[in-house]
């Protein structure tokens, strides 16, 4: 690992870059590419654990975030091209616009647009809390991404607000764009913090269905979050909870059957102008009534 670095464990995922060169990121410190044939392309050291996965130019470029607060644009021998500072961990992996704008999240609560040839700062748009969630990008690169504050956001490719959702709870998991069962417009699915996976409306950002996956158990229904990232299979999508459930919900499932766990108001948890403080639980959800007993 590099210095400062105690552990060297893998965190991220690894991804098949140009050539079939498999690109992967370690808590030591690295970004490693090794060749199709298991050898050792190259490592990359940043300053702190790298768990982003890389977005890939046309050229080859690969583009990475750390915790050591930057992003990296690193050409295809390992070599940096640029790096652009943020003020908090960067964990969001990168998603690269069609003129080549790099999109990216960090933990000091702002997204980040950055030109992909000199890592410059186009726009940033700020939140309410820290980014987890790594951008998702519409067929006109409508931006999409979630923050803790618990919101899902769609910004223009200015960095403009197009809209916004409240879902109730932090969310962590990073959206995915498909469509629904009637083959119409597109479909944002992202999971939440209280459990509940949402299918939105793309264009207007309304609630098109959400799904309550919180178990029945007394002990794990405190631990509901879906932190994990939708993965949309053939007839519905599958999402993975705190809970060590994968869970399996049908496309369109809550619009064609009457299931209390299903809520199809086109509303958000709360309003805009919501002044309130609540309490969580042990298991960080949001207590929306109180307490349910003397603290």
């Amino acid at each position: 690992p590099v210095e400062g670095q105690e552990v060297n464990w893998w965190e991220g995922n690894a991804d098949i870059g140009p050539g079939g060169v498999v690109y992967a990121g370690n808590t030591g410190g690295y970004e490693y590419a090794v060749n199709p044939d298991g050898k050792l392309k190259w490592a990359f050291a940043a300053a702190n654990s790298v768990w982003t996965d890389p977005a890939f130019a046309k050229d080859g470029t690969a583009y990475v975030g750390s915790v050591d607060r930057s992003v990296y644009a690193l050409d295809t021998n390992g070599e940096k091209l640029w790096s652009a500072p943020t003020l908090g961990f960067v964990v969001s992996s990168p998603a690269l616009g069609s003129d080549g704008t790099v999109y990216v999240g960090s933990f000091d609560s702002n997204l980040y647009a950055l030109d992909g040839k000199t890592g410059v700062q186009k726009w940033s748009f700020a939140t309410g809390d820290h980014i987890y969630s790594s951008p998702a990008l519409g067929s006109d690169d409508t931006v999409y991404f979630a923050s803790t504050d618990g919101n899902v956001y769609a910004l223009d490719p200015s960095g403009n607000l197009k809209w916004r959702y409240d879902t109730g709870d932090v969310v962590r998991s990073s959206p995915v764009l498909g469509r629904g069962a009637d083959g119409g417009g597109e479909v944002l699915y992202v999971g939440a913090g209280n459990g509940t996976l949402f299918a939105l409306d793309a264009a207007t950002g309304k609630r098109r269905w959400s799904y309550d996956t919180t178990s029945r158990d007394p002990i794990l229904r405190d631990r509901n979050d879906l932190n994990g990232s939708p993965a949309l299979g053939r007839t519905g999508v599958y999402i993975g909870g705190e809970d060590g459930s994968v869970h399996y919900v049908p496309y369109d499932y809550c619009l064609n059957r009457k299931d209390a766990r299903c809520d199809t108001n086109p509303g958000q948890a709360f309003a805009d102008d919501l002044g309130r403080v609540f309490p969580v639980s042990s298991g960080g959800n949001l207590l929306q009534n109180g307490y349910p007993q003397a603290l």
